[in-house]
C-alpha cells in the first residue's frame, strides 16, 4: 500500500511538472492577452493594446484607473490644457477601462517603457480603499516573467487568474494550429472616455450607492495586514512606484470617489499615497451634487467636466519642463 501511495504521488508529481512546463513553455502574443476580456469594455482594451504597441504617437500622461476614471477623465481636455501651458503638444492618454484592481497598471506601464513610451507623468485614479483581488485580465495579459505579481497570497482571485494564464496561453496555441480563428483588431475611433448626460435622483442614487456597497464592502481593505509590504494591492502599488523611480516618471494620484457626500473626501491610504508622489484631491462640489453623477459610482458628461478640469489644472501646476 505504502508503494501504491508512493507511487501514485510521483506520477501525480511527474504530470504537474510536465503541465506546468508545458503551460511555461507555451507561445503567447501580447495582443491575444489584451483581448482575452469579455463583455463590456473588450473593445477599450483592445484599444489600449493597439495604443501602446502599434500607434507610434508618443504618451506623454498615462491615465490609469478603473471604470471610474474612465468615465470622470476627458484626456482631450488635459491634453489641451497641458498644450497651452507648455506651447507644445502634450499627449495624454486615458488608458483605463471597466475592472478594479492595480495590476493590470503594472503591466501597461512595464509595456509602455517596454515599448519606448515612458511617460513624463503617470496618473493613477485611486478610490475609497484598495481592493484585495486582481483585475479578471490579470493572468491573461503578462508575460510567463510577470506571473509572480499575481501569486500573492493574499489575491482573492488568485486561482482565475492561474486559470486564465492557462487558458490565453490555450486559446492561442490553438489559434496557431488554425483550430481558432477569431481574432478581434481595435478600432482607432474608440472613445478614451465615456461623457454622458444621465441623471438620476438623489434617492435613486442612495439606491444605488446601497448597492454597491453590498458589493465592495467584502473585497475593499482598510487593513495592512502585517505590514503593508504583505497587503497585495499596497505590494503592486509599490511595484509601480519603483519602476517610476527608476524611470524619472512622476506620479500622481487622483482621488475619484464614489457619490456619498463629504463625509469621505479622503482615500484611506492618503498618507502612503503622498509618501510616494502628489495627490490630486476630487472637487468638493462634485461629492454630493446629484447633477454630477450617471449613477453612485461614475461622474456623467457634467461631473466629467468638472474632474477634468480639475486635474488638468492640477497637473499644469506640476508640470516642469
Amino acid at each position: 500500500m505504502k508503494k501504491l501511495l508512493t507511487r501514485t504521488f510521483l506520477w501525480l508529481l511527474l504530470c504537474l511538472t510536465l503541465t506546468s512546463t508545458a503551460v511555461l513553455l507555451a507561445p503567447y502574443d501580447k495582443k491575444f492577452g489584451y483581448q482575452f476580456i469579455q463583455g463590456a469594455g473588450i473593445e477599450k482594451v483592445q484599444w489600449v493594446y493597439c495604443r501602446i504597441f502599434e500607434d507610434p504617437t508618443p504618451i506623454d500622461v498615462a491615465i490609469m484607473g478603473t471604470s471610474r476614471t474612465y468615465f470622470g477623465v476627458n484626456d482631450t481636455l488635459i491634453s489641451d490644457t497641458l498644450s497651452a501651458r507648455t506651447g507644445r503638444p502634450v499627449h495624454a492618454v486615458n488608458l483605463s477601462f471597466y475592472g478594479r484592481s492595480r495590476n493590470q497598471h503594472l503591466f501597461m506601464l512595464e509595456d509602455m517603457i517596454g515599448q519606448g513610451k515612458r511617460p513624463k507623468v503617470l496618473v493613477l485614479g485611486v478610490m475609497e480603499k484598495e481592493l484585495r483581488r486582481s483585475h479578471s485580465l490579470g493572468g491573461a495579459m503578462i508575460s510567463t516573467s510577470q506571473l509572480g505579481c499575481i501569486i500573492h497570497p493574499l489575491n482573492r482571485r488568485i486561482v482565475k487568474d492561474v486559470t486564465s494564464f492557462i487558458e490565453v496561453r490555450k486559446g492561442y496555441t490553438k489559434y496557431l494550429l488554425g483550430m481558432e480563428t477569431e481574432w478581434h483588431s481595435c478600432d482607432p475611433a474608440t472613445p478614451t472616455f465615456d461623457a454622458r448626460d444621465t441623471l438620476l435622483s438623489a434617492a435613486e442614487l442612495a439606491e444605488h450607492q446601497e448597492k454597491m456597497n453590498q458589493i465592495l464592502s467584502p473585497i475593499y481593505t482598510d487593513t495592512t495586514y502585517w505590514g503593508w509590504e504583505f497587503h497585495y494591492p499596497l505590494s503592486l502599488l509599490r511595484k509601480i512606484v519603483k519602476l517610476c523611480r527608476e524611470n524619472d516618471i512622476q506620479i500622481v494620484f487622483s482621488y475619484m470617489p464614489a457619490y456619498q457626500g463629504p463625509e469621505a473626501p479622503f482615500p484611506f491610504f492618503l498618507d502612503q499615497y503622498k509618501a510616494w508622489g502628489s495627490v490630486c484631491l476630487a472637487p468638493v462640489e462634485v461629492l454630493n451634487d446629484p447633477t454630477c453623477w450617471m449613477d453612485s459610482d461614475h461622474y456623467n458628461k457634467r461631473g466629467n467636466e468638472i474632474c477634468s478640469q480639475a486635474l488638468g489644472q492640477y497637473l499644469a501646476s506640476i508640470w516642469d519642463e
